[in-house]
């Protein structure tokens, strides 16, 4: 079928061989009568071709955009989960070493106040013992509630990168996240058009099928039409 008509060899006797349709239309071995339908012919067959591809390359675009958006909004939730603890632990714990050190001010103005030097020393002892936890305990605070670094060593980078995210940073985070869920958007109608495409293109190749075999010209018009749809949504998908 696909070699020159000059080198097939004849049917056998009472076997029957349809010869025009042609998986791979060959314009240089059509008659000339016969070689523009065989071009028309070839490219339709190359809309079947390169559609599904464009469909695959389109579909491929979408699960990555769609991962991406999922990992997005992810990291997004994770930051600000993991910031807002953070945060949390830090005022908390900060809160707790005021306390202490309000305490032990207070335990110093009432011990300054008594008027038993026995009683006084004692309290000013407890309230040195609670200024010097007081202090400590800001300094845990301090140390545990400040944003990880890699230097640090032994921590994940997307923990790093969770635990100090600031609140200023989740609007973008967020703008991206929607970036990418539209592109995803937009690759799953560039896969739905070409999907028409493809579906029309084959119509247009059963058509083109049918007018070859048939031998009339005035046939080749319907896979005309449905190839220039074809084309027409293809061209949109890429609009």
């Amino acid at each position: 079928m696909l070699r020159p008509v000059a080198w097939r060899r004849p049917p056998p006797p009472d076997i029957r061989i349809l010869r025009n349709p042609e998986i791979i239309p060959q314009p240089a071995t059509t008659p000339p009568e016969q070689r523009r339908a065989a071009w028309f012919h070839l490219l339709v067959f190359s809309l079947l071709f390169f559609l599904p591809l464009g469909q695959l390359a389109a579909t491929g675009s979408e699960q990555r955009a769609q991962a991406e958006a999922a990992r997005r909004a992810v990291q997004l939730a994770t930051s600000i989960a993991a910031s807002g603890e953070r945060s949390a632990f830090l005022t908390n714990s900060v809160q707790a070493a005021h306390t202490a050190d309000i305490q032990a001010a207070v335990r110093t103005t009432m011990a300054l106040e008594t008027t038993t030097a026995r009683d006084t020393q004692p309290e000013l002892e407890v309230a040195n013992a609670e200024t010097a936890v007081a202090a400590q305990l800001r300094r845990m605070a301090e140390h545990m509630g400040r944003i990880p670094s890699h230097a640090d060593g032994g921590i994940d980078p997307a923990t790093i990168t969770a635990l100090g995210a600031e609140p200023e940073q989740w609007p973008a985070m967020r703008v991206e996240q929607n970036r990418q869920a539209d592109l995803a958007e937009q690759a799953g109608n560039r896969a739905l058009l070409l999907a028409a495409a493809t579906a029309i293109g084959v119509v247009a190749e059963y058509l083109m099928a049918a007018a070859i075999s048939a031998g009339r010209r005035r046939w080749l018009y319907w896979p005309a039409g449905a190839a220039a749809v074809s084309v027409v949504l293809a061209a949109a998908a890429f609009i």
